[in-house]
């Protein structure tokens, strides 16, 4: 009786952990590449993994999270489908964050860091540069985007037309923060940044630095404005 209670208890563990795990190929998540995504949880913990493919080649050109879940077995159970189908992954399009003609991507850590002083918890990033061969993390950008979140009314763009990006913030309806940085490589350069103080209104008080970029600023403001 006993056996039957062990072999059964047994029976019972490997459903759980097979029901744990979960793996999947991804056609649509990039032009010319195939996503695989495995994830994990077991004792509460989660673990992901990350592999995009170069279909021509067959190179894998970005891995990240856990190796382990990269075997075989797992990989077998691999479901194919659309990229929307899977809405917990933790990887995304970001753009041409660096305005070299490719497509970048990014990748969120999946739990949120609530020590890091940020005005709300946020998920770590890492953007990966597509570069000629393979997807290369970018430390500076990467960092960039975790800060821009980090603050209040934080906000992260790409300015394709002037290939730069911009961050911003705000501390209440009447006073933002905004900064601009040019980018070459794997490394962003702040150019600019300029704070808008309203608590004067009808005046708008603005400060900072680098007087080329807040006349221009200015000038766009001025023509907002006085189209309104």
């Amino acid at each position: 009786m006993k056996i039957k209670f062990y072999f059964v208890f047994f029976l019972l563990s490997q459903t759980y952990i097979l029901n744990a795990q979960k793996a999947y190929v991804v056609n649509d998540f990039l032009k010319g590449h195939t996503l695989y995504f495995a994830k994990q949880t077991k004792n509460s913990k989660t673990e992901e993994y990350y592999r995009l493919t170069e279909n021509q080649t067959k190179k894998t050109v970005l891995e990240y999270g856990s190796k382990q879940l990269s075997k075989s077995e797992l990989s077998k159970t691999a479901k194919i489908t659309t990229f929307k189908s899977i809405p917990e992954s933790n990887i995304r399009v970001l753009g041409d964050v660096n305005f070299d003609g490719r497509t970048d991507v990014i990748l969120f850590n999946n739990e949120k860091n609530d020590d890091e002083g940020c005005y709300t918890p946020q998920a770590t990033a890492y953007i990966f540069i597509n570069m000629s061969n393979s997807f290369v993390l970018s430390n500076s950008i990467s960092d960039l985007y975790y800060n821009s979140f980090c603050v209040r009314g934080g906000g992260f763009e790409i300015d394709a037309k002037n290939k730069r990006l911009i961050t911003s913030s705000s501390g209440g309806a009447a006073l933002h923060v905004c900064s601009y940085y040019s980018v070459s490589g794997l490394e962003a350069k702040e150019e600019c940044t300029f704070e808008e103080d309203g608590n004067s209104f009808p005046f708008l008080k603005i400060t900072g630095k680098n007087e080329k970029v807040m006349i221009s600023y200015l000038f766009r403001l001025y023509l907002f404005t006085s189209q309104t």
